[in-house]
């Protein structure tokens, strides 16, 4: 997880909010609304976190850190989180060029590296 984090939010997904945001980006993958799936054909805990949702999360906290909107973003997703699991958004002090933003997984590993421009 990046180093001089000055702010950071936890959130814990839930099948519903996951549900909704797949409905409004049309997304049917059945790693994001079938539980029995996801476990049993592709090895994964529960209903897999879609990375959009995931960066939609992040920016939103971003921008309730930085009092505005970003004129650019940079995002990059490396590893899955999963609904009912808490995601740790976090962010960098703002600098000229940007800050850091993150969001990971309660253990700590990196799920989502971006810069907020």
């Amino acid at each position: 997880m990046p180093e001089g984090g000055v702010w950071a939010e936890t959130v814990t997904p839930d099948p519903t909010l996951l549900f909704r945001y797949s409905s409004v980006t049309y997304n049917t993958h059945r790693i994001h609304y079938d539980a029995d799936y996801v476990r049993a054909e592709e090895g994964y805990p529960g209903l897999v976190m879609n990375g959009g949702l995931t960066a939609l999360l992040l920016v939103e906290a971003a921008i309730r850190h930085y009092g505005r909107v970003p004129s650019g973003l940079e995002i990059r997703n490396i590893s899955p989180l999963f609904v009912g699991q808490p995601v740790v958004l976090a962010g960098q002090a703002r600098a000229a060029e940007g800050a850091a933003i993150w969001a990971a997984n309660v253990a700590g590993a990196l799920a989502v590296s971006a810069r907020f421009i």
